[in-house]
């Protein structure tokens, strides 16, 4: 596996595991403290949101797997992971987004904001060029940088 995809998939499993993380941590404050938002809208939405983060998880996990173990980029899981990683929710004054590294605006009125993820739309970018590279053929030397044969002028 070349260098670029190696690393990729290397931060995906990261992410995942951080992202994991963050799932396991949110699910615990909800549980045993009082620091989260007690509304409705809030527990709707947090129970939507750990069912779907625990999707995305799996997705970056199974999607790293498939990468370091196949050498190709291609998976669904992977374009799922990506894309997911690009969506922030902030509900309550609590956001909530699908990736645990994030550079976030949210838009919204009431408790329900929805935003975007800057660093998501960056692992998007990032993947789709590395899928680019992948399908681009090797270019043959030309012709100028090859010796001459042996009698040539």
């Amino acid at each position: 596996m070349p260098k670029g995809p190696a690393v990729f998939a290397s931060c995906i499993l990261v992410l995942s595991g951080a992202n994991a993380f963050q799932v396991w941590s949110v699910l615990a404050a909800f549980l045993f403290t009082d620091q989260l938002p007690a509304t409705s809208v809030f527990r709707v939405t947090l129970w939507i949101w750990l069912l779907t983060a625990l999707a995305v998880v799996w997705c970056g996990l199974w999607g790293g797997y498939l990468a370091v173990r196949t050498g190709t980029l291609t998976t669904r899981s992977l374009t799922a992971f990506a894309v997911m990683s690009c969506i922030v929710l902030k509900v309550s004054g609590y956001e909530l987004g699908y990736s645990s590294v994030r550079l976030a605006i949210t838009i919204g009125g009431g408790d329900l904001h929805v935003g975007v993820n800057f660093v998501g739309f960056l692992l998007v970018w990032w993947l789709a060029s590395l899928r680019r590279q992948a399908e681009r053929p090797l270019r043959p030397l030309s012709d100028a940088s090859t010796p001459p044969a042996h009698g040539a002028a």
